[in-house]
């Protein structure tokens, strides 16, 4: 038998309830004379009808002895109808779910300054807020060097869909980006540095044409080839001694990113060939100048004179005692050597003196002489402009820049006219031998063996060059 709790009170109330209501439905239909009332009988019976189906349902539920009556649970029909209706909430609650708002989109631009713009034309011309670029420049300190973009360098922008500037990004080199991101109402700037990773790279070639040529074929830039003719500047004379045949080698560090070469750094050590003689240049950090070249001896490579007055370019008359005159069609000695050169390029005295002469007159233009110690004089001639401060009684030091390529005076052209005077006599400033520099002291020699050692060797590795060089040696 099933147990009678709380559900079975309320199945006994609902039938005294539906039979109250069947008694006085009866006592409707019937009217005083005890005859019935078929107008309400008619509509009435199908109400009657359903009221006592109901009643026998409820009833044969409440005696059914599969179902426990307690009032501590439900009956498990009920509880099976709330599990079968749950799925139906959990599917309704999922596809709202699954209408997120999509985020927005924005946008990137990827711009630089024109020549002679500012960030706040290239805003305008962007249609940015003037508002996010204050807020950027008054974000802090590192705002300040956003002063120093170059026309061409590259600038990130963010804008988001309501035109707000989210970030901004300056590549300042290779290494460094900074950066300014919007927090809240205002920007935050850093600076990001990705540290290269420095390798050893060996690059050579044998020049056929020139050392700018040979260079780019070793895989090398304009600029280290500039830097390797610095390097042997004070026994080479890059404008005039260099033929086909000349070859050089250098052992140079090297700076990677993402597995990509980006730079090359300092020239560690190298050699280079001169009709027949080779020079050797190892670079020794520890000396006093800090990173000087030196021989393997430890002699340093720098002299008392410079092989010549100019910037590595191009010569248009060497050295000749018996030339004919270009204006004056008669021989007449050249006892010098001129550089042509574009005007204004920059003139160096080849070594420490003091100015003895320093003006214009009509066959030598604008000119300066300096004397050397030993006896050596040198003279400057054709400037187009004397450097300021240059003048009679100034000390000068090697490689300071007296004067600017000019055509003045007796001059067919843009050049250098440079002559070497030794105690009296023009020497041929190429060929004239130069008076050596002093060693490294003894106390440092054996520092310098062991610091300079490996590099000569790694310089000097026949199986370490660079797999890129073989077109090197071909014809340019």
């Amino acid at each position: 038998m099933a147990s009678v709790g709380g559900h079975g009170i309320w199945y006994s109330q609902a039938f005294a309830q539906g039979v109250g209501h069947l008694l006085a439905l009866a006592l409707e239909i019937l009217d005083r004379d005890g005859n019935p009332e078929w107008r309400i009988i008619v509509p009435v019976v199908p109400v009657v009808v359903g009221l006592a189906f109901a009643l026998v349902v409820v009833l044969a539920f409440a005696g059914s002895p599969a179902v426990s009556m307690t009032s501590e649970a439900p009956p498990a029909e009920l509880v099976a109808m709330v599990e079968l209706a749950a799925p139906e909430a959990e599917v309704a609650v999922v596809v709202e779910a699954a209408a997120p708002i999509p985020p927005p989109t924005g946008r990137r631009i990827e711009a630089s300054l024109h020549s002679g713009e500012s960030l706040s034309l290239l805003f305008q011309r962007e249609r940015l807020s003037p508002a996010d670029l204050d807020g950027i420049v008054r974000s802090g300190p590192i705002a300040r060097r956003l002063r120093s973009i170059r026309p061409g360098e590259e600038i990130t922008i963010d804008v988001s869909d309501d035109n707000d500037v989210t970030r901004l990004a300056w590549q300042v080199d290779v290494w460094e980006t900074v950066e300014f991101a919007r927090v809240g109402d205002g920007y935050e700037g850093r600076e990001v540095t990705r540290p290269p990773i420095s390798k050893r790279g060996i690059y050579n070639a044998t020049i056929t044409n020139n050392l700018f040529v040979a260079a780019t074929r070793a895989g090398l830039e304009d600029e280290v080839a500039m830097r390797l003719a610095d390097v042997f500047r004070w026994d080479v004379d890059f404008i005039t001694q260099v033929r086909p045949g000349d070859a050089f080698r250098v052992l140079i560090e090297e700076h990677w990113l993402e597995g990509e070469l980006r730079e090359f750094g300092p020239i560690l050590a190298a050699e280079f060939t001169n009709r027949g003689l080779t020079h050797v240049a190892v670079r020794y950090e520890n000396s006093p100048g800090g990173g000087i070249f030196f021989n393997p001896d430890g002699r340093p490579l720098r002299k008392s004179f410079l092989k010549a007055p100019l910037e590595f370019t191009r010569v248009s008359s060497p050295f000749n005692p018996s030339r004919v005159h270009p204006l004056w069609g008669t021989r007449r000695p050249h006892r010098g050597t001129d550089y042509a050169a574009p005007t204004g390029t920059p003139v160096f005295a080849t070594g420490a003196g003091r100015v003895t002469r320093a003006g214009h007159t009509a066959p030598n233009g604008n000119y300066v002489v300096i004397r050397h110690s030993g006896g050596i004089e040198t003279k400057y001639l054709h400037l187009s402009r004397i450097e300021t401060g240059i003048k009679r009684g100034t000390s000068v030091k090697q490689g300071d820049m007296i004067g600017r390529v000019g055509s003045t005076g007796w001059s067919t052209g843009p050049h250098l006219h440079y002559e070497f005077v030794v105690d009296g006599v023009h020497r041929d400033p190429v060929t004239v031998e130069l008076p050596k520099s002093e060693p490294i002291p003894e106390v440092d020699k054996h520092d310098f063996l062991l610091a300079t050692a490996p590099l000569l060797a790694h310089l000097r590795s026949p199986d370490e060059s660079n797999p890129q060089l073989a077109s090197a040696f071909g014809e340019d």
